[in-house]
């Protein structure tokens, strides 16, 4: 494989990446500066289609207020937890009201303390 072809690897970053994104309210311009890339390349990693490298990896989890380890796909022995997490970050991205948004991701954060 040539390391210009994505993988599933790769999708699963760029989708964990625009639901973060999403979720904080942010625009693609907003994390491509913090990232310091183009927008243009942003939208090609959250759609999967280019591969990210480790220093990449960790401008742009610094960008969003995650560890980088918080992108990367699930292990084999990842928790119920850790599974919910990731559904609710993926539900989370699909409101498009962000004030409905930063209201969920409060509840949540009050439940959670």
């Amino acid at each position: 494989m040539s390391a210009r072809n994505s993988t599933e690897v790769d999708r699963h970053l760029g989708e964990r990446l625009a639901a973060r994104r999403v979720a904080l309210g942010l625009t693609r311009h907003q994390v491509a500066s913090a990232a310091g890339v183009s927008v243009q390349q942003l939208a090609k990693y959250e759609m999967g289609a280019n591969r990210i490298s480790a220093s990449r990896l960790v401008l742009l989890a610094e960008s969003l207020s995650l560890s980088p380890a918080a992108l990367l796909p699930p292990s084999g022995t990842s928790s119920a937890a850790e599974a919910d997490g990731d559904a609710f970050d993926r539900l989370t991205a699909r409101i498009a009201d962000p004030a409905v948004r930063a209201a969920l991701i409060g509840l949540a954060a009050v439940l959670a303390a």
